[in-house]
């Protein structure tokens, strides 16, 4: 199981890295296990907003997360 993370905006100044890969499925099965997995390597992002995007889509509820996919964090942004 390989799951590609990618930060943009403030969390890549945050976490210090624009992306990483996560190998084992039973870390991040689904988004808020995600969240609590992040939490746990970056502290500093606990209390941050930020949207979560997985291949492309944002989400706005707790969802399985699969083998291959591209999961994004996303400061709030506005647009013109």
């Amino acid at each position: 199981m390989s799951v590609r993370i990618l930060f943009f905006g403030y969390l890549v100044e945050k976490t210090g890295r624009s992306s990483m890969h996560i190998n084992n499925h039973n870390l991040v099965s689904d988004s808020e296990g995600l969240k609590k997995f992040l939490y746990s390597e970056f502290p500093h992002l606990e209390g941050q907003i930020f949207k979560i995007a997985i291949n492309r889509e944002l989400i706005n509820k707790k969802r399985e997360i699969n083998d291959g996919d591209e999961v994004a964090l996303m400061p709030p942004y506005a647009g013109g």
